[in-house]
């Protein structure tokens, strides 16, 4: 379920504009150029393997509709959002979107395109 953008405080929605634009210094393109989408989720869908996930229930990635979706409460708090974006986007680097099972972090290469995007932020 999607929250709206009206929903939220401005703090929230200049911490989702701060979220887009770390996307695109990740290297995704912007939304109206057919990049990555980025929504607000007040609930998301419950996945298999979410435990070997360190964010497995803060995001969901429809890999089809290019939708990157975070749970609401992810956008409390910047260091966080920040961490939980290049965590999600280091699984979508190596071609995980999450169909019906959560990626692991265990997954080979995923440690090493983790703190490649968390270089990219800094």
């Amino acid at each position: 379920m999607e929250v709206p953008r009206d929903a939220l405080s401005q703090r929230e929605v200049l911490r989702l504009q701060f979220a887009r634009g770390l996307l695109l210094a990740l290297g995704q393109a912007a939304e109206d150029k057919g990049g990555l989408k980025l929504r607000v989720a007040a609930k998301l869908p419950i996945r298999q393997g979410a435990e070997a996930n360190s964010f497995g229930n803060s995001y969901d990635h429809d890999g089809a509709g290019r939708t990157l979706h975070i749970r609401y409460s992810r956008l409390q708090g910047v260091g966080d959002l920040l961490v939980l974006l290049c965590h999600a986007v280091a699984h979508i680097r190596l071609g995980s979107g999450f169909g019906s099972n959560v990626p692991s972090d265990r997954r080979p290469g995923f440690q090493a395109e983790f703190r490649r995007c968390l270089k990219q932020a800094g």
